[in-house]
């Protein structure tokens, strides 16, 4: 899909310098990359946040009996 997008002259010429050194093939190319890594970074922090905020106690619930099971 095609867009258009306004950008500080400085973030244009990073990004065309990132192509002229070979890192990408192109500018959409070395854009889709960096979106990827925004994503990947803010799912990461997603999660972390909702693992922080479990219970406790859900860990000692979920393991209830496993020491019994396997005879420890």
């Amino acid at each position: 899909m095609k867009f258009s997008a306004n950008v500080p002259d400085d973030y244009l010429e990073f990004l065309d310098q990132q192509v002229d050194e070979g890192h990408y093939r192109s500018r959409s190319a070395a854009l889709t990359d960096a979106i990827a890594l925004w994503r990947t970074f803010r799912l990461t922090s997603s999660y972390t946040e909702a693992f922080a905020s479990v219970d406790p106690i859900w860990d000692l619930a979920v393991a209830d009996g496993l020491d019994d099971e396997h005879g420890l």
